[in-house]
């Protein structure tokens, strides 16, 4: 039974015509590799993200939501530092 479990993971995680690494994924969203999984780490429960040693395979179905979510994440998680951030003090 392990034997058929570990067969259906190694399937599903085997790249094909219809899938995408990081690497493609971040040419097509204009940014890194590196930046692209750290967005699917935020986005992607931990139970089912890859593990150590493991490798991100895309569904390329999932383009238009990655790609929807990804400038919405990448909107949303700059923050901008102004002068009253800068001078404003915590006194007790």
């Amino acid at each position: 039974m392990t034997a058929r479990r570990n067969a259906a993971t190694a399937s599903e995680a085997t790249p094909t015509a219809a899938s995408l690494s990081p690497k493609e994924l971040a040419v097509l969203l204009d940014t890194d590799p590196k930046t692209v999984r750290k967005f699917l780490r935020f986005i992607i429960a931990e139970d089912n993200r890859p593990g150590k040693g493991s490798r991100w395979v895309l569904s390329s179905d999932a383009l238009p939501v990655l790609t929807a979510k990804f400038n919405d994440w990448k909107t949303n998680r700059a923050k901008t530092v102004t002068l009253e951030m800068l001078t404003s003090t915590d006194e007790a």
